[in-house]
């Protein structure tokens, strides 16, 4: 969706939902560049996928989280933004 991605999760936040293993999908994140160019629909998106039963956080995660801090240093302070931290936390890898 690449430029269309904020449209893409609002219209698409109703029918996505955690996933087991989300490793592929923060690494095609990371390299497209979309949790800088969209902070906030980045977060809600990984918000949404990263779920507290998702196994071993891919490292890409926390690139993820940098990036989103470093693009819109206000969200460090949203509750999902918490969330993904202390998930992270959690799982040593802090």
């Amino acid at each position: 969706s690449q430029d269309a991605f904020p449209q893409a999760v609002s219209a698409l936040r109703a029918w996505l939902q955690p996933v087991q293993h989300p490793h592929s999908l923060l690494h095609r994140m990371l390299g497209s560049g979309l949790c800088t160019q969209f902070p906030e629909p980045a977060l809600a998106f990984i918000d949404i996928v990263v779920g507290d039963e998702s196994q071993w956080p891919s490292a890409d995660l926390k690139k993820c989280l940098q990036e989103i801090a470093g693009a819109e240093a206000r969200l460090i302070e949203d509750d999902r933004f918490k969330r993904l931290t202390a998930y992270l936390r959690r799982r040593g890898q802090d």
